[in-house]
């Protein structure tokens, strides 16, 4: 359902890096079924090293002006892609942030999904680079700023930057928008949802401590 979500996007013009981290199951005979029926898809493989050390095989192979990430066990609506360029192009934009969808799967199938909510970002859109780290500050908080999942990067900002994803199991995604946001001057946000997410038992939103969090953004 992820590959078909992308393929499925009313904007055709992307490249899709699939990086297949050392799958033990029928994911790669799969996968390259896929890259042979379309050729914007290019299948890395690669020893189990972990979802930050895969994304950066991705960012190394990039050549987009923008990049978005999509979790193997997520789906994007068909105008989800359009959507987040057609708003970084028209605004100039850093960074663009939108909404999402979470789903969680009931008992052992995988396919059988419960709407949980819908988390839609209402916040003004950041053009003042006085108040920029404040307001990412506040959507950290909230965590609208976790994980790098429904939300548009700049290829250059990252590359020109040399910013990687930390070899971390856990908040790796974090560390990585808290050193991106670092180099942008805008950032635009979308109130649509475009982005769903399954959730599992191993997969949970964090519970968020806000007074700990304030603080520690803040000394960030």
């Amino acid at each position: 359902i992820c590959l078909d979500s992308i393929l499925n996007q009313d904007e055709p013009n992307f490249e899709v890096i699939v990086v297949n981290d050392g799958s033990v199951d029928n994911t790669l005979p799969i996968l390259e079924e896929y890259q042979k029926k379309d050729k914007r898809i290019n299948v890395i493989s690669q020893k189990n090293s972990g979802a930050a050390i895969a994304r950066n095989t991705g960012l190394k192979l990039a050549k987009s002006d923008y990049i978005l990430f999509i979790d193997a066990d997520d789906w994007i609506d068909n105008n989800y892609v359009s959507a987040l360029i057609q708003k970084a192009d028209n605004t100039k934009a850093d960074m663009v942030f939108c909404g999402m969808r979470l789903f969680q799967i009931v008992g052992d199938d995988f396919n059988n999904l419960k709407f949980v909510k819908e988390e839609a970002i209402h916040k003004k859109n950041i053009d003042d680079i006085e108040l920029l780290h404040q307001h990412l500050i506040e959507m950290y908080i909230e965590g609208s700023l976790y994980g790098p999942i429904s939300k548009l990067y700049k290829t250059s900002i990252i590359k020109e930057n040399q910013l990687v994803f930390p070899d971390f199991r856990i908040s790796q995604d974090i560390l990585f928008n808290l050193e991106y946001i670092k180099h942008i001057n805008n950032a635009e946000i979308i109130a649509n949802t475009f982005y769903n997410i399954r959730l599992n038992n191993k997969r949970k939103k964090v519970k968020k401590k806000k007074n700990y969090k304030y603080s520690k953004a803040l000394d960030n």
